[in-house]
């Protein structure tokens, strides 16, 4: 068994930091989705208030138009027309927060895959450094060897002349 040095330890570091940043950019995706999709019913609620107000709004034209509004109801109908465009001025609102969120998550997730990426990176240069030193021990090691073999066969070969 090879003995476990200090590259060894910053390899295992290394591995461990792209588990990390996996796991970050798994949460970034899920963000995302979870951002777009209160985006999405955000919007679909602004519409729904849009078409309910226009539709109340018909109503209330079709009624005044036949006669059959007074007074009072002219009045209501000025005070929903009011509240109506609060409720969607604070819808737009609320769906340009959930679309600025979305764009925050979509851009934490393109930054989280650049850092995965460059810690990705870095565990392979590591890796092919250490399988560079090790072919380079290898190759000493080798060395070491092949003069050992030759010191002992010159040693026999000056032991055989008289």
């Amino acid at each position: 068994m090879r003995p476990r040095g200090p590259l060894s330890t910053l390899k295992r570091v290394k591995e461990q930091r792209v588990e990390v940043k996996r796991a970050q950019l798994a949460a970034e995706v899920e963000r995302v989705a979870l951002t777009a999709r209160a985006h999405q019913t955000r919007q679909q609620e602004l519409e729904q208030e849009r078409a309910s107000t226009r539709s109340e709004l018909m109503r209330e034209a079709a009624r005044v138009s036949q006669g059959g509004a007074r007074a009072v109801d002219l009045v209501r109908g000025a005070e929903f027309v009011r509240g109506a465009q609060a409720r969607e001025a604070a819808r737009e609102r609320r769906v340009d927060e959930a679309r600025a969120e979305e764009r925050a998550a979509r851009q934490a997730e393109r930054a989280g895959r650049l850092e995965l990426g460059r810690a990705k990176a870095e565990a392979r240069a590591l890796e092919r450094h250490q399988a560079r030193l090790e072919g380079l021990e290898l190759r000493r090691q080798e060395q070491r060897e092949d003069e050992l073999a030759q010191e002992i066969h010159q040693h026999q070969t000056r032991r055989e002349r008289p």
